[in-house]
């Protein structure tokens, strides 16, 4: 779940819709306006600071997202979602995961923050937009001190759609692999 956490704060803060807490309405009706119908692809740098250490930990991910579905991959970890069932691949230790997709409302962004054991209700986020209404920069900083930072290195939009891309075979790991299913 460690490794997870950065991820589903990006999706609840870059992907979802909220409260003005969350984004300005006009930046983020622009953003939605942006991405409707669109195959997403970001890469990113992800750094987390943990308070009680001082230590930060950064990593780049790449995330494809559309319509609920999403792929996301960094630091080791591959998580695919299809919209009905999600794959968690942890790579270091040759673990993968099949679940039911989770059950989130993306227009609620402190549903995924739940999910990830946060509250929202406790969390400082902001999100910056470039110029098209693209996510530039996401922050979430915590009332325990940690913190996590998004930025956005690149990003392109594309009418192509793969729903390939946003599932995993697991028929296809080798054998050294453990594969959990809890559907």
């Amino acid at each position: 779940m460690k490794n997870r956490l950065p991820i589903l704060c990006l999706l609840a803060l870059c992907l979802s819709a909220g409260s003005t807490c969350w984004a300005q309405t006009k930046d983020f009706s622009a953003f939605l306006k942006t991405v409707a119908g669109k195959t997403v692809e970001m890469r990113m740098k992800v750094t987390a600071r943990d308070p009680q250490t001082g230590q930060s930990v950064s990593g780049y991910s790449t995330l494809k997202y559309r319509d609920g579905m999403y792929s996301v991959s960094g630091d080791g970890v591959d998580l695919r979602c299809d919209g009905k069932t999600q794959w968690t691949l942890m790579k270091a230790s040759k673990e993968a995961v099949i679940d039911n997709a989770p059950n989130l409302d993306m227009s609620k962004p402190e549903n995924l923050l739940e999910a990830c054991g946060l509250s929202a209700r406790k969390a400082d986020i902001s999100v910056k937009y470039d110029e098209k209404g693209l996510v530039r920069e996401a922050a979430a900083k915590l009332n325990d001190g940690s913190s996590i930072v998004i930025k956005t290195v690149s990003v392109s939009l594309s009418d192509k759609f793969d729903q390939k891309a946003f599932r995993f075979d697991t028929s296809k790991l080798g054998s050294a692999w453990v594969v959990t299913d809890l559907r």
